[in-house]
């Protein structure tokens, strides 16, 4: 998507950046996602993480989620996308990030109930690396930092509450979401993939 954004006027910068891309392309066309069978329950979890104003040219930041059903498979829903407003801190980037996983949730939810698979779906765990973020999803409170987000992204508080959702602390350096977010080195960058292609 970074690279459409810049079709119709592409500078010198964007065709180097290109080429980066298509070297790694070549270099990972064997990557592929392993489902393994598993004697263990069945349990949706997920990662959220947003950088913050990353983009020089609007300073929107990038939001990146993705779910798995147990610790040792792969990813079997994921987004990496720009967020569709510009936000005032970090806190309020990783607040937004974590609406969207909580969305997406609960349409997994939704869909694994339609298909019949007996999971453990409730509540279902969303992994972060921003305190300030879950500090939210708790207090209803507002005050000067925060009560200019959007009422929308609040709606995670009802969720929290109804034992739907919940939301737990993870160190940054074990943000599998953290990969969708931003350029990181290779050894971060192979133990991730581990992770999201549910690699022994």
């Amino acid at each position: 998507p970074r690279f459409s954004q810049h079709l119709s006027c592409p500078k010198s910068g964007d065709w180097e950046i290109l080429k980066q891309a298509l070297r790694y392309i070549k270099g990972t066309l064997h990557f592929e996602l392993h489902f393994s069978k598993t004697d263990s329950s069945l349990k949706l979890e997920g990662y959220s993480d947003s950088d913050w104003a990353a983009c020089e040219e609007d300073r929107r930041s990038t939001t990146g989620f993705c779910f798995a059903l147990n610790r040792v498979g792969s990813t079997v829903s994921w987004k990496s996308r720009k967020q569709p407003t510009v936000a005032l801190s970090t806190c309020e980037a990783e607040y937004m990030a974590l609406c969207e996983a909580t969305q997406e949730a609960i349409y997994l939810k939704q869909v694994i109930a339609d298909m019949n698979v007996q999971v453990v779906v409730q509540p279902i765990q969303i992994y972060g690396d921003n305190q300030g973020s879950f500090s939210l999803t708790k207090h209803a409170g507002k005050h000067n930092r925060t009560k200019h987000i959007d009422v929308q992204y609040h709606f995670i508080r009802d969720y929290v509450n109804r034992n739907v959702i919940a939301v737990q602390h993870v160190p940054t350096e074990d943000n599998v979401a953290d990969a969708l977010t931003k350029p990181m080195p290779r050894n971060k960058a192979e133990k991730f993939s581990r992770s999201l292609f549910g690699w022994k």
